[in-house]
C-alpha cells in the first residue's frame, strides 16, 4: 500500500490471532492502556518500528489511510516488531480491513498444532488437502524464521 508517498505493508488479523495466547506474545516497543483490545475490536492500528522510524508516528499519534471505501483513521495504539516492509508496517483487524479494502484473500495462515502432534504430519496432510487447489506453500514457525533470516542475509551481505 502507500502512505505518505511511499510503500509500507499493511498486515491484518483475525480475532483469534491476538487474543488467543497460545500463539506466543508479541514483542512491543511501546504500547498504551487497552491496546490489544482496541486492535481486536478494530479501533486501533499498530505500527512497526520501522515505521515509526521512518514515518514519525507512533502510539498516540493517528494514521489516515486511504482506502477503496474512503478515507480511515485509526489512532496507533502500539509499536512492535514486525519486518515485512523495511519502510513501514501496518497492522489492524482483517474485519476492518475486509469493510474499508473489499478484500478478503489471506497471504498466511497461523495453524496451531496441538502438543505432542507431528507438525510434519499436519504440513503433507495440509498440503495434500489444500496445496494444489489453493496454491498452498505450507511451512512451519521455524521455516518462516529461517525464510526472513534469510532475507535480511541477503540484504546486508550480499
Amino acid at each position: 500500500w502507500t502512505y505518505a508517498g511511499g510503500p509500507i505493508a499493511i498486515n491484518t488479523f483475525d480475532r483469534g490471532w491476538r487474543s488467543d495466547p497460545r500463539y506466543g506474545t508479541t514483542r512491543f516497543y511501546d504500547q498504551r492502556a487497552g491496546a490489544r483490545e482496541d486492535f481486536v475490536e478494530g479501533r486501533a492500528a499498530w505500527v512497526s518500528s520501522s515505521f515509526r522510524h521512518n514515518l514519525g508516528l507512533g502510539v498516540g499519534d493517528t494514521i489516515t489511510l486511504e482506502a477503496p471505501a474512503g478515507t480511515v483513521s485509526l489512532p496507533i495504539a502500539a509499536v512492535m516488531q514486525d519486518f515485512d516492509s523495511p519502510r513501514g508496517v501496518v497492522l489492524m483487524a482483517r474485519d476492518l480491513y475486509r469493510r474499508h479494502w473489499y478484500d478478503d484473500a489471506i497471504t498466511r495462515v497461523y495453524a496451531l498444532v496441538d502438543a505432542g502432534a507431528d507438525a510434519d504430519a499436519v504440513r503433507a496432510e495440509i498440503t495434500r488437502r489444500l496445496g494444489a487447489t489453493y496454491g498452498l506453500r505450507v511451512g512451519t514457525a521455524a521455516d518462516l524464521r529461517d525464510y526472513f533470516a534469510n532475507q535480511v542475509r541477503q540484504a546486508f551481505f550480499a
